[in-house]
């Protein structure tokens, strides 16, 4: 890494992962493809990769590479399978524009039939050569798997990490009809585990040589000399990965990992299906039946993505159920909804489909010696923008933050009730006119649920997006004061806690302006947006 640095380069990080849906699929996954699991760990990790760019010019890169058919004949998954599972990966992370991350396949490291197109019957005649010639050239001369499972505290984590997820990948394997002992059930997993010991030496070794100098990343625990172990998915108290688990989400924006046979049992929940697969799972709710049909698909890492399942208007669109699910989970984006790139259409509309209040209030307030006026801006409950017009690839992005995220990120000395004790101001001048706000309490309850809401930074829209704003914390030392604000800001634009939404033409985003923050990216070109500031002021 200090040598991609110095010579000012991308910072490279290696990740074996992803390898193929457990072949468990009746218990423990959806299916055999990649699936919303698969999704948020992308997502997450061209986070991670994009939060380093945004405090190293030079930015990160990271490549997955599959070991999916180091281990897949020894668990019973077939090749086809290995391939269909990767293929839609890549496919998957193409669409959601995750450029941050690269794919590199087995046959990346052999070097063998480098110059053949693969598609499924090719992949399926060469994996056997694939996995064989890694075999022979890369495990390490002598290498004893029981010995080194004895000796090596990495290789003995991971040797109990695979018998741990081995037990229930296998466990239809196991049939109790008293021809095959528990016992020698269990004798097989540790064979087979050991077995995986020794095709990861293999593969680690054709990592090392192919790809020098990269940080080697691990989903595994390890004590942190030779790798570094993360989780691929975000919100885990525990590690879990997409391939060995299903997800559900919660209408308030939570994700939720766990076995498909404990999904299934709950009534509460319900299966989503995604172009007639299954998707993942969620907690039914009245919020998602609308008087015209829509697919709801969380946003990592917050809000929803509403899109018609016919072709609808977007002057039809439910506006109970739109304010309803921005109350638990913004912003909302409709896409792909008719009508939506007419400017004037959605002016008209936007008074009977969503209560318009046109521009945020504003008011008079008197300086102390009585002689000045300026404008203080009330903001209102929530706001809707659109992209009526086309848009450039260097029009800046929206940045939402939620509140929830932003309390679950802070550092351990920052409390909920701890900020509960600040307000805060901003004062900011456009081209016309000098802007204030009230004095605003940084937590304020929420007007409908009554959860505690992170109320910061004015509510922009197109005419002082460009304004330099000064905020500062009120009755505290300005040195305190900056302080704070040095903690907090940064949080804002947290990935894990902002959800950078990229602008398509016909978008329409409505968002809750008390469980979610607005701010916006530099960039070199303005937005060419139309902001509706909508409900009524606070």
């Amino acid at each position: 890494m200090c040598n991609q640095i110095r010579a000012k380069q991308p910072i490279q990080m290696i990740l074996p992962a992803f390898p193929f849906k457990s072949p468990n699929r009746e218990n423990k996954v959806l299916g055999s493809l990649p699936d919303k699991g698969e999704e948020i760990s992308l997502a997450h990790l061209n986070g991670l990769c994009a939060a380093i760019g945004d405090v190293y010019d030079y930015g990160a890169k990271l490549t997955i590479v599959s070991d999916g058919l180091v281990y897949n004949d020894i668990l019973g998954v077939s090749d086809r399978d290995v391939w269909e599972y990767s293929h839609a990966l890549r496919d998957m992370a193409a669409e959601n524009k995750y450029n941050h991350i690269d794919f590199a396949r087995l046959r990346d490291l052999v070097h063998i039939h480098e110059n053949v197109n693969l598609d499924g019957e090719t992949y399926e005649k060469l994996a056997p050569e694939f996995r064989q010639e890694l075999i022979r050239r890369y495990t390490p001369e002598g290498f004893d798997a029981a010995v080194k499972i004895k000796s090596d505290e990495n290789i003995c984590t991971t040797y109990r990490g695979y018998i741990k997820f081995l037990t229930k990948d296998l466990e239809h394997l196991h049939v109790d009809d008293g021809t095959k002992s528990r016992k020698s059930h269990k004798k097989h997993l540790g064979d087979v585990a050991k077995s995986m010991i020794e095709r990861g030496a293999a593969f680690a070794e054709a990592i090392s040589r192919n790809f020098p100098g990269y940080i080697r990343l691990s989903i595994h625990p390890s004590n942190g000399l030779t790798k570094i172990s993360i989780n691929v998915l975000p919100r885990t108290p525990t590690p879990v990965t997409p391939w060995h688990s299903a997800l559900c989400y919660t209408v308030d924006g939570g994700f939720m990992y766990g076995w498909r046979e404990i999904f299934d049992a709950d009534p509460r929940l319900e299966v989503v299906l995604k172009n007639g697969h299954p998707w993942c799972y969620r907690f039914k709710s009245e919020l998602y039946n609308w008087s015209s049909p829509v697919t709801v698909d969380p946003i990592y890492p917050c809000g929803m993505m509403v899109t018609p399942v016919n072709p609808t208007s977007i002057g039809a669109i439910d506006k109970e159920k739109v304010q309803a699910l921005a109350n638990e989970n913004s912003p909302i984006l409709l896409r792909g909804f008719t009508d939506s790139h007419d400017h004037e259409l959605i002016a008209q509309k936007a008074e009977s489909w969503v209560p318009f209040d046109g521009a945020a209030e504003i008011t008079k307030d008197k300086d102390a010696d009585n002689t000045k006026q300026s404008p203080i801006s009330s903001p209102s409950k929530y706001q809707m923008i659109t992209a009526t017009v086309p848009i450039s690839e260097k029009t800046r992005r929206s940045l939402f933050s939620a509140s929830s995220l932003f309390f679950s990120h802070l550092p351990a000395s920052y409390t909920v009730e701890m900020l509960q004790q600040f307000s805060w101001k901003a004062s900011g001048s456009t081209t016309n006119t000098n802007t204030k706000t009230n004095s605003l309490p940084l937590i304020t309850p929420h007007f409908s649920h009554g959860r505690p809401c992170f109320r910061y930074h004015p509510l922009l829209s197109q005419s002082n997006i460009t304004s330099e704003a000064t905020y500062a914390m009120e009755d505290i030392s300005d040195a305190d004061s900056n302080r704070l604000c040095n903690v907090l800001n940064p949080l804002l634009y947290d990935r894990r806690v902002c959800y950078w939404h990229t602008w398509e033409q016909g978008d329409v985003v409505f968002y809750d302006t008390f469980t979610t923050t607005l701010t916006w990216e530099p960039a070199e070109e303005e937005p060419v947006l139309f902001l509706l500031h909508s409900g009524f002021p606070c």
